[in-house]
C-alpha cells in the first residue's frame, strides 16, 4: 500500500478477531501497511494479509464499495453473486444481490435462538429424591439405541408395528421404567443416547448426507417437544435410583445438528440439580471414566468398529494406561454386535423403533430392545438387564 492511501474505516466492523482489528486500525492511523507494520513491530506481509482477510470477509457480506456493493448482508447470509444494471450517463441504476446461507453463522444463530427460547425453563427441574436404598459402589449405564422419534411406520405396510412420536414416548418410558426398577442402586448412573434419537434433523424431513425424503409422523416442533419430555422423564426416574447421573447425547447421521440443542435444553432444565451432569460437547467421540473402567461413546457412522480401540488409545492415552476395562458403546446399524479386540470391546446396540416402509421393503429388520450395563469398579462389566419392546409396551 502506498503512503497516504486511505483504508475504509467501515472495514473495522468486519474484523473477526482483535488481532485483525489492531492491524487494521494501525493502517488507518498510519496511512500505509508499511508504517503500520513498523508501529506494530510486524512484517509488512503479515499486516497486508490481515487487511486482505478483512476485505474478503467484507465482500462475502456484500460490502465492497469499489465494486458498487454497499448493502451489508445479515450474519447468516453470504454473498453468492450480483447483477448490476448501468446507464452510460447515470451510472448504476439497479442491482440484484444473490445470497446463500452462511452455514457456520446459521448454526451459531440457531443455538443462540435456542438459548433465548429456553431461558424461561432454566433450572426448572424439580428436586428428585433418592429412593433411599443403600448405594452400591458401581456404575449402571442405560444405553438407548437409535430411538428415531418422529419416524412413521404403519403396520399394514411393514407387517410389524405402528410407530409415531407418541408411541416412541410410551415405549421409551416403559423401557426406562423397567430397567431402572431392575437396576441395583449404584452410586453412579450413566444415560447414553447413541444418536439418531430424532428421525429428522429439521422440518425439511430430508437426510443431511443424500437429501433422501424421510417418512415423518408429526410436525418437527411436536417431535422435538415429545422427545425432550421423554428424556426429562428418563433422567428423573434414574435419579430415584442413583446418587449421581451423567447424560451423554451423541450426534447421529439423522440428527447431527439437533443433538446440540438437545444437550443445551437438558443442561438448562437441570441446571439447578447438582446430581445431574448433562454433557454439552459437539465432539464425535465422548468418554466416561469410572475407576478401572473407560467407556467410549459414538454413533457409529464414522470410524469402523475395528478402528475405535486405537482411537480411544490415541485420544485418551493416559486413561487407557490407568484402566483395565475398556468398552465402546455405539449404534447406527440397529443390531447388537459385540467385537472383542486386544484391550477393548466394541458393542453396538439395538433400537426400540420398528422398520419404516423403506427399510421393511429393503429387508432391514432388527430386534427391538434397550439395555442397561452394570460395571464393577474393579472387574468391569458384571451384569446386564434387557428390556424387549414387548415389556416396554406393558
Amino acid at each position: 500500500m502506498r503512503a497516504g492511501t486511505k483504508v475504509d474505516q467501515n472495514l473495522l466492523q468486519f474484523c473477526k478477531t482483535e488481532a485483525q482489528r489492531e492491524k487494521l486500525q494501525a493502517i488507518i492511523d498510519c496511512g500505509s501497511v508499511n508504517a503500520a507494520a513498523n508501529k506494530l513491530g510486524l512484517h509488512a506481509k503479515t499486516v497486508q494479509e490481515a487487511l486482505d482477510k478483512v476485505k474478503k470477509h467484507a465482500q462475502s457480506r456484500g460490502y465492497a464499495p469499489e465494486h458498487d456493493l454497499n448493502h451489508i448482508l445479515p450474519e447468516t447470509l453470504a454473498l453468492k453473486g450480483t447483477s448490476t444494471l448501468y446507464h452510460k450517463e447515470r451510472g448504476q441504476i439497479l442491482q440484484w444481490v444473490k445470497t446463500r446461507t452462511d452455514e457456520e453463522a446459521y448454526k451459531v444463530a440457531i443455538l443462540e435462538g435456542v438459548k433465548d427460547a429456553l431461558e424461561e425453563y432454566r433450572g426448572k427441574a424439580e428436586r428428585t429424591d433418592h429412593i433411599g436404598f443403600d448405594p452400591v459402589n458401581g456404575l449402571t449405564a442405560y444405553v438407548m439405541g437409535d430411538a428415531h422419534f418422529g419416524a412413521l411406520a404403519v403396520k399394514e405396510e411393514t407387517l410389524i408395528d405402528n410407530f409415531d412420536s407418541d408411541i416412541a414416548y410410551r415405549v421409551m418410558q416403559g423401557a426406562v421404567d423397567y430397567l431402572v426398577h431392575s437396576a441395583p442402586p449404584t452410586k453412579e448412573g450413566l444415560f447414553v443416547n447413541v444418536g439418531d434419537a430424532l428421525h429428522v434433523d429439521d422440518s425439511t424431513f430430508k437426510t443431511r448426507g443424500h437429501g433422501h425424503q424421510l417418512d415423518a409422523s408429526d410436525r418437527y416442533y411436536k417431535i422435538i417437544k415429545v422427545f425432550v419430555w421423554a428424556m426429562i422423564h428418563a433422567i428423573q426416574r434414574m435419579l430415584e435410583k442413583h446418587e449421581h447421573l451423567t447424560v451423554i447425547n451423541a450426534a447421529g447421521n439423522h440428527d447431527p445438528d439437533s443433538t446440540h440443542w438437545i444437550q443445551l435444553a437438558l443442561s438448562l432444565y437441570f441446571e439447578s440439580e447438582p446430581r445431574v451432569d448433562i454433557v454439552v460437547d459437539p465432539a464425535a467421540y465422548h468418554f466416561y471414566r469410572f475407576e478401572n473402567v473407560l467407556l467410549g461413546v459414538t454413533h457409529g457412522d464414522g470410524a469402523k468398529m475395528e478402528e475405535l480401540p486405537s482411537i480411544m488409545a490415541h485420544l485418551k492415552a493416559e486413561e487407557w494406561g490407568q484402566t483395565k476395562h475398556r468398552h465402546w458403546i455405539t449404534g447406527h446399524i440397529h443390531h447388537r454386535v459385540v467385537k472383542e479386540f486386544t484391550g477393548c470391546k466394541v458393542e453396538s446396540f439395538n433400537t426400540l423403533a420398528p422398520s419404516d416402509a423403506w427399510h421393511s421393503k429393503s429387508g432391514y429388520f432388527a430386534a427391538r430392545e434397550m439395555h442397561s450395563l452394570i460395571f464393577n469398579p474393579e472387574h468391569g462389566l458384571v451384569a446386564r438387564n434387557i428390556c424387549p419392546v414387548g415389556l416396554a409396551h406393558n
